[in-house]
């Protein structure tokens, strides 16, 4: 009771009416009568009586000095100790919400701990209320008379009592913990940031840390958890990976049914959502929290962990070649760079150095192979639909080539290498050991091609190679391109030679 008296504000920062100034006010008007011409015309006892007034007034005045003298021990010290806390509280005001009002921090950092001895339905109404701080002094209350009378070996006889008061505390704590997990999903949800809450809950989380300093003896099986470690930060840190888990999966994504650029879009939304997220925590998150917090690498780490999961179930979908690579260059090309966690907005808060892999080298490397398996196909169906392309539009038209500096002239060659060329500026992009991949995947195909095309030739008996060839002569064609013979393709030129 007298802890309470001591930290409550009115005893504290209420100054008592000062006697000095009566005492001073009483001195002057006995001086007055004392030197007023009229003194002598009373009578002779006038001047005794005086005196007697004046020896009780200074006698009024030392007994105010005494009462001081006592609250020094008590009401005075509590007010010294009162100061010294306000200081406290003024310099963490700033390390908590650097930034935020003066007065929401003040309002905050003033609230006293008010150790109210409650109901259980009580505590937990002030923790519906999101009165955390409030609650939490009630539950402490609870929990320290509980302990003491524990000790006191009061439940000796009715230990049921002592197992329901224990897990009353127990599950207040947890209800608690519940009501900080939701202030922290609420952060990003919330279109505005509730300043007050998150310095409240801060506070809440030292409170509790001072309340339970960690002895490093963790609870036994079995065990009451009284006196032990709530461990509110950690679970704060948790409910921050499932905020940021829970933001991942909350992107949309069409099915690929209803758009065949699904993953295309699906990306896109990640990028634009989290990083407005991001910039969000940079600018009216972080200032809400200590420096020890380290609020901005949490939350990037978190965000990461969510998006690598994201994206590893993703990557065991049955993809195609197009949305294979939108994968594997939006992980190479986009993720890190000034489009997304890189962006000029988010730095120098949002860092990169440290983050793990967003895929585990397993993970890229299945997404390689079925690229190039996927490419293989690609590129065979590619070719396949220019040599169609030639026969049915050219050769069974009896359309002649065009003629280029006395060369017969044909499209199917400078259309096989825009496709090779294509193919290996992009694989290239994701990797140098894609790009090759895919040049030694598409020099296998070309070599299957070339053959394919000579019994379409044959059986149309066409008058020239679909290919460039030589107008006179009967020396091998030469591509011009690529400088190379291409017998192959001047096979039926010089089989009508022979």
């Amino acid at each position: 009771m007298n802890r309470n008296m001591e930290l409550s504000p009115r005893s504290v920062t209420k100054e008592p009416a000062s006697p000095t100034n009566s005492v001073g006010e009483n001195k002057m008007e006995v001086a007055s009568e004392l030197s007023s011409p009229t003194l002598h015309s009373r009578d002779s006892g006038f001047f005794e009586r005086g005196i007697k007034t004046m020896l009780s007034i200074r006698k009024s005045q030392r007994s105010p000095n005494k009462e001081k003298g006592k609250e020094g021990t008590g009401t005075w010290k509590g007010k010294r100790r009162s100061l010294r806390f306000t200081k406290s509280c003024e310099e963490n005001k700033t390390t908590i919400c650097n930034g935020v009002e003066e007065t929401i921090a003040e309002k905050i950092e003033a609230e006293p701990i008010q150790a109210k001895p409650l109901s259980v339905m009580e505590i937990n109404e002030l923790i519906q209320k999101r009165q955390l701080l409030e609650a939490f002094a009630s539950v402490k209350y609870l929990e320290d008379e509980t302990i003491a009378e524990r000790d006191a070996e009061k439940y000796k006889d009715n230990p049921q009592e002592f197992v329901r008061k224990s897990k009353d505390v127990d599950l207040l704590y947890n209800s608690i913990t519940n009501a900080i997990q939701s202030i922290v999903m609420r952060t990003l949800e919330h279109p505005t940031v509730e300043d007050t809450m998150l310095t409240s809950m801060v506070t809440l989380i030292a409170r509790e840390e001072a309340a339970h300093p960690n002895t490093g003896n963790a609870a036994c099986p079995g065990m009451d958890l009284l006196g032990t470690p709530r461990k509110w930060r950690e679970e704060w840190k948790e409910a921050v990976n499932e905020s940021a888990r829970k933001r991942v999966q909350s992107i949309p994504m069409a099915s690929k049914e209803e758009e065949s650029s699904w993953l295309d879009l699906h990306l896109g939304f990640l990028q634009k959502h989290l990083s407005e997220d991001l910039l969000k925590i940079k600018l009216s998150v972080k200032k809400c929290y200590p420096e020890e917090y380290q609020v901005c690498d949490i939350y990037v780490e978190a965000f990461h962990n969510a998006i690598a999961s994201h994206l590893q179930d993703l990557s065991h979908r049955p993809l195609e070649f197009n949305e294979l690579y939108s994968l594997l260059d939006w992980v190479a090309n986009t993720y890190h760079s000034e489009l997304f966690l890189g962006h000029p907005d988010l730095k120098p808060e949002v860092k990169t150095e440290n983050l793990s892999l967003l895929l585990t080298p397993a993970d890229w490397d299945k997404l390689k192979s079925d690229y190039i398996t996927s490419a293989k196909e690609k590129i065979k169906s590619y070719f396949g639909n220019i040599l169609r392309l030639e026969v049915t539009e050219k050769w069974e038209k009896e359309v002649h080539p065009e003629v280029k500096e006395n060369l017969y002239h044909s499209s199917l060659s400078f259309d096989i290498q825009t496709i090779i060329a294509e193919h290996m500026k992009i694989s290239g992009a994701i990797s140098k050991s894609l790009g090759t991949q895919t040049l030694e995947l598409c020099l296998a195909e070309l070599n299957e091609f070339l053959p394919r095309s000579s019994p379409l030739r044959a059986a149309h008996s066409f008058q020239m190679s679909p290919t460039l060839v030589k107008k006179q002569g009967k020396g091998p064609c030469i591509g011009p391109d690529t400088g190379t013979e291409q017998a192959q393709a001047c096979s039926w030129e010089n089989r009508r030679s022979q």
